[in-house]
């Protein structure tokens, strides 16, 4: 009804618009009006009325109050009139349509109460009915009320009324049909683009998108490091890219899962979009360092300030929030002391700058700056890789790391506690591998078998339960002889470590992590055979053939990975180890390429020179243990390809995934916090503990005689190590043996220690 009443004072403002602008595109001449029907009008000195005595060309005939211009002034100044109340009116229809939909819905009865009543009055004065029967009549009529009916009138001037009264009813209903439809449509649209704020409690708040953040969802579906939903009630994702890409990509990680989630496109640096996501209500916040992003770094730093002043509410301080921030990769030569770190890192400032008040507890999970060298290490001790990730990732079957109260295993008579060795003597199925002190916070990884231990510290333990057993009689040394252990100890003559043989293939960037990792791993005299188009950034350029670096060569093969010859050259068929891919590598995908064309060329050339037994050609060494770096887990299915289905000789390999190592250490630090030191020295750090791969010699440890878990344990606590587990001589890994079990420890099989650098 309100569009039927405006349309008309629209259509002719739009009229007389239209002719105006004929008018002025006719030419000067047809334009002017006629001598006789211009009226010139001169003031009079004083500025009052007309002065008829002013003499031409004095002052006061040249100026002039108005000027009339031919016979038609009165319809122009009505059609102008016209004009302005068509536009008025027309700004006032696009106020109310841009409203509110209460609003709107008031103005449509404004307009359409005396419209029904005056056609009500003018109905009962037709028909000699009551005004209130005929408004009554007109009313049901214009709104389609059931049971309204228009052909029953007998006169013509009634029946003409109510059928146009019905026709102004199917034009209201439209209207009102169309405001309805209209709201709903933009409110789904809002939803589904993301700009409706969130009114939710208690989620895992993921801001930014990065390399990691796929993998950290696919984790969080497998409850990987317990249930997800102990982080929040359902997942919400800020990240600044397009929406329907960021819904697919967290629906498709998330498959399955039964976790709900939610996405809004935004900066998490911006407080209005903090906002919008609820982070002030959020449980967990998982902050990610944003790839490609200059200025990363203040943009993190504005988020932590974000959800610090969004929290000043007593509602939100009233539960405690963790925030996990995740630190960037830091080059060698940027790396300082811990003690200087904690001055000047982006989460030391904020922290010491949170007020109590605020209730945030913040933890700092460190990027993959040293996997270099733990590619080196996996290259020189096959296998520590494949346990860094299943402890990381906590794959199925995997162990994971857990805290645990002293005081659950000392005596409420105690006092002191108790030292180390008798709390890691006491859990039968879980390794002790370290404590956090309750005084300062540290963590100590491998301490000393008498260290104190106060009953309020916790200990780190390595476990596949959260709550481990205890030990039959209350220790796992019950029945040793530990003094007889220490005298085999004594006997033991571990071999020396054998020179290796590495070589690199499609690695870009400076060396000086990788060869950092080499020489700490690779006995003196190992050699190391670099692949490559180019001389690496590092490479002495006085060097011409061999550089010698703490005792161990490194050559420099020219070639691409396309270059057979240049494979043949390094000796891949004899070496060791080989290395495939780079960490450094800008373009992701091609990085994967080039790594599968490598690989694949290694493949047919250890299947080349392994010929089979009794071809009387051929190489009798083990094949080498290839470890590759892999950015895209999608990729791993193609590389297990080329190993399995394409291999005539297999070779052993590690298939390194930096993400999910780091990936696996956010979502483990997000349900443990305390953990975050501790891992960050297992995987992060080249100070502090460390695994290694042990031959059974170093412990006196032979193949005749079986030998219970608790034995070698002890083996090794006393070289100041703590035991893991186990890889046996069939490359089956085994973490956290119950201490009561037992088996032949061969030449082939490797004991997995934690132990100092």
């Amino acid at each position: 009804m309100l569009l039927c009443l405006v349309w008309p004072w629209r259509a002719a403002a739009a009229a007389v618009q239209q002719q105006q602008q004929q008018q002025q595109q006719q030419p000067a001449a047809a334009a002017m009006p006629a001598e006789e029907d211009v009226r010139w009008q001169p003031l009079s000195s004083d500025g009052g009325r007309p002065s008829t005595a002013a003499a031409p060309g004095s002052p006061g005939a040249r100026a002039f109050a108005s000027v009339a211009v031919g016979g038609g002034s009165p319809a122009f100044k009505s059609e102008r009139a016209f004009d302005i109340a068509g536009f008025k009116l027309a700004g006032l229809l696009q106020q109310i349509l841009s409203a509110h939909i209460v609003i709107k819905i008031v103005a449509l009865a404004l307009v359409g109460a005396p419209v029904i009543y005056a056609w009500g009055c003018l109905y009962a004065a037709i028909t000699g009915a009551p005004v209130s029967l005929g408004v009554f009549k007109v009313y049901t009529v214009v709104l389609r009320a059931p049971g309204a009916r228009v052909t029953e009138e007998t006169s013509l001037p009634a029946a003409m009324l109510i059928n146009a009264a019905f026709l102004t009813g199917v034009f209201t209903f439209a209207v009102v049909i169309g405001i309805v439809s209209e709201e709903i449509k933009s409110k789904l649209s809002a939803v589904r683009r993301g700009n409706i704020p969130l009114a939710t409690t208690d989620h895992l708040l993921v801001c930014n998108w990065n390399r990691q953040a796929p993998l950290l969802l696919r984790q969080m579906a497998t409850n990987g490091h317990g249930d997800s939903k102990q982080l929040g009630r359902n997942i919400v994702v800020l990240a600044d890219r397009d929406k329907d890409q960021l819904d697919a990509d967290v629906a498709r990680q998330l498959n399955g899962s039964g976790l709900g989630f939610v996405t809004r496109r935004g900066a998490p640096h911006s407080a209005k979009d903090l906002e919008t996501v609820a982070a002030a209500h959020a449980r967990t916040v998982i902050l990610l360092h944003p790839d490609h992003d200059p200025a990363a770094e203040v943009h993190k730093t504005a988020t932590l300030l974000g959800l610090q002043s969004s929290r000043n509410h007593p509602s939100t301080t009233l539960r405690r929030q963790r925030v996990i921030l995740q630190n960037p990769e830091v080059p060698a030569s940027m790396r300082s002391s811990a003690a200087d770190q904690a001055n000047h890192t982006l989460a030391g400032v904020v922290q010491r700058s949170l007020p109590a008040s605020a209730n945030i507890k913040l933890v700092e999970v460190n990027g993959h700056r040293n996997m270099a060298r733990l590619i080196a290490q996996s290259a020189v001790q096959p296998g520590v890789s494949t346990i860094l990730g299943q402890i990381a990732q906590s794959a199925p079957g995997a162990p994971d790391f857990h805290l645990m109260d002293v005081a659950a295993l000392a005596s409420s008579s105690l006092e002191q506690g108790l030292t180390f060795q008798e709390a890691r003597r006491k859990l039968s199925n879980a390794v002790v591998c370290g404590f956090i002190s309750h005084a300062d916070r540290s963590t100590h990884l491998n301490p000393p078998d008498l260290q104190q231990l106060s009953r309020y510290d916790k200990l780190i333990v390595l476990s596949h339960s959260r709550t481990p057993q205890l030990a039959p009689g209350g220790s796992t040394a019950t029945g040793l002889d530990v003094a007889a252990l220490q005298r085999r100890l004594q006997a033991a003559q571990p071999p020396a470590p054998a020179p290796k043989s590495v070589v690199v293939v499609g690695w870009s960037g400076p060396l000086g992590d990788l060869m950092a990792g080499l020489t700490d791993f690779a006995a003196p005299g190992s050699e190391v055979f670099i692949v490559g188009s180019e001389r690496p950034p590092d490479f002495p350029e006085e060097v011409d053939d061999v550089w010698q670096v703490e005792g161990r060569s490194v050559r420099h093969i020219q070639g691409d990975i396309l270059d057979r010859e240049a494979y043949e050259r390094a000796g891949v068929a004899s070496a060791h180890a080989i290395i495939l891919g780079s960490l450094q590598a800008e373009d992701l995908k091609d990085a994967d390429a080039r790594m599968l064309t490598s690989l694949l060329m290694v493949q047919d050339i250890v299947n080349a020179a392994h010929a089979a037994p009794g071809s009387g050609s051929g190489i009798t060494r083990r094949p080498p243990h290839v470890v590759a770096c892999v950015q895209f887990p999608e990729t791993v299915q193609t590389a297990s390809h080329i190993l399995t289905e394409l291999a005539r000789t297999r070779v052993t390999a590690e298939l390194l995934q930096p993400g999910e190592l780091v990936s696996g250490m956010l979502l483990q630090v997000a349900h443990e916090p305390a953990l975050a030191a501790a891992l960050s020295e297992l995987i992060d750090s080249c100070k502090g503990a460390e695994l290694y791969l042990r031959r059974p010699e170093r412990y006196g440890l032979g193949s005749s005689t079986a030998h219970s878990w608790a034995e070698v344990s002890e083996l090794a606590r006393l070289r100041e190590e703590t035991a893991l587990g186990f890889i046996a001589y069939d490359g089956r890994l085994v973490l956290v043996p119950d201490s009561a079990s037992s088996m032949h420890y061969g030449r082939d099989t490797r004991v997995v220690v934690l132990s100092e650098c």
